[in-house]
């Protein structure tokens, strides 16, 4: 056992022996970080959180809207991010402070080995040593100083990204909104064409007993009926499909109540130009990518201060000693480090940070693209779908003219049943696209205010008061 000795060294940080000091996180206050970005200007919602809407409760866009900002896990997932972006700046600034610990040390030396001539009297046989422990970093060729500034342009980007994030759920609730609406009011059309048909099947099959229409013209009539009872399946179906993705958007098991916000599309000829640069200015992810070159160039100033000497201070205070000398009662330990030579591994750091910088520049720039694309396809679809509601409108008007000049035809024997049949399926369809075309048109418009940035906005200027569902009586309220 000769030639051994035994040293128990135990580390104690501060806050770890005054755990009321820090340890305990505060889960409701670090969550509530990101719900005030969420949340700003924004109306809350106010029907309870992972409910099912019954039948007998309506749904206003707003209200659907609220509820996804607030219970959409997705969201909460990108929330938490800007929570650890925060948390990263905080651990950058700690960098600058120095860090203070407790390292109790032990030391059995019974069975150490004298030195020729030595005395055991000469060497304690058990020490104890209760130093308290200091240490900072002085200078670090300003790389702290970097990352300290990269840190918090990270955090405003994870901020940005949060939004941009929030900008898309709400176009997508608003996509999915009207869909169902559209979906809807498809099932109207059909189920009231689907009984004037049927009533006409009747009233052919009536004709044929009576010897004055055709075998064909029955079953032209009832091959006609058919074909709108399978499109009908499909609107429902359609319904079904639209509500159960609604309520995943917004976290509840199901949406059964009524739909029924009314949603004014904005005003026509908006500038295609205004709205380019809206986009460069209030685009969220835009702005986050440009937040993101920063953090780049950032990383080359972290990456060539390495380049740099660093000093730092090493102090220990003892507040109980037992090891020689036993009269000094702290030790303090400057080092200063010069790289002379890293076998090209600095140089490497820096050349990845330039790429990764301009790797950041090139994203930037093709997002910028993205992101005009699609503020002009937005507008060009806006601007299409306004004008072929005026279209469609005169359509109808000049096919509900045609039904009712060929039912009088047929009654007087003057046009065939096929005749009638063609005209009605003209009106129906004009009927079904008018339908489709105007949800379509504020679900351009959303896209268009999304592409600009503006999506925020659009949901807190949304009138909390319920609206009836956008009709053919309602039409005029769309530009």
């Amino acid at each position: 056992m000769q030639g051994k000795r035994l040293i128990i060294t135990l580390s104690l940080l501060v806050p770890a022996i005054l755990p009321a000091t820090g340890c305990k996180v505060d889960q409701d206050k670090e969550v509530a970080l990101y719900r005030a970005q969420l949340d700003e200007h924004r109306p809350g919602a106010t029907l309870a959180a992972a409910a099912p809407i019954e039948a007998e409760q309506t749904l206003t866009l707003r209200e659907a809207m609220a509820m996804a900002n607030r219970d959409n896990q997705q969201l909460a997932i990108r929330g938490e991010d800007y929570v650890q972006a925060l948390i990263d700046k905080d651990r950058a600034f700690a960098e600058f402070l120095p860090t203070i610990s407790l390292a109790p040390r032990y030391t059995n030396m019974e069975y150490f080995k004298l030195p020729p001539g030595g005395s055991r009297d000469m060497f304690p046989q058990h020490t104890l040593d209760v130093p308290v422990n200091a240490q900072a970093n002085v200078f670090n060729g300003f790389r702290d100083v970097a990352r300290l500034k990269a840190a918090k342009l990270s955090t405003e980007e994870a901020r940005l990204m949060l939004l941009d994030m929030q900008a898309t759920l709400l176009l997508e609730v608003a996509q999915t909104y009207y869909t169902v609406l559209k979906a809807e009011h498809a099932v109207g059309v059909l189920e009231n064409s689907l009984s004037v048909q049927e009533a006409r099947v009747r009233d052919v099959a009536d004709r044929l007993a009576q010897g004055v229409a055709r075998k064909l013209d029955l079953e032209q009539t009832k091959a006609q009926a058919a074909d709108t009872r399978v499109r009908l399946a499909d609107a429902r179906v359609a319904v079904t499909k639209g509500r159960a993705t609604l309520a995943t958007l917004l976290g509840v098991p199901y949406v059964a109540g009524k739909l029924g916000d009314g949603f004014s599309a904005g005003p026509q000829g908006l500038d295609l130009e205004e709205l380019l640069k809206q986009a460069g200015r209030e685009r969220e992810d835009l702005l986050a990518a440009e937040q993101a070159v920063l953090v780049a160039r950032k990383g080359v100033d972290a990456a060539f201060a390495q380049y740099y000497p660093s000093v730092s201070v090493n102090l220990d205070t003892y507040t109980y000693r037992e090891s020689f000398p036993q009269d000094s009662l702290a030790t303090a330990l400057i080092t200063a480090k010069v790289p002379i030579f890293s076998g090209g591994r600095i140089h490497a750091d820096v050349r990845t940070a330039w790429s990764r910088f301009r790797q950041a520049v090139l994203a930037r720039a093709a997002l910028a693209g993205q992101v005009a694309q699609q503020v002009r396809v937005a507008h060009a679809d806006w601007t299409a779908s306004l004008q072929r509601i005026g279209d469609i409108e005169s359509q109808i008007a000049a096919a509900s003219g045609a039904m009712e000049i060929v039912n009088q035809s047929y009654d007087q024997g003057l046009a065939t049943n096929l005749d009638r049949m063609d005209t009605q399926d003209r009106l129906l369809a004009a009927e079904l696209r008018l339908t489709s075309e105007r949800y379509d048109a504020t679900i351009y418009y959303l896209e268009l205010m999304r592409s600009i940035g503006s999506m925020p906005r659009v949901f807190t200027e949304l009138s909390p008061a319920t609206q009836p569902a956008i009709s053919d009586s309602a039409a005029g309220d769309l530009p």
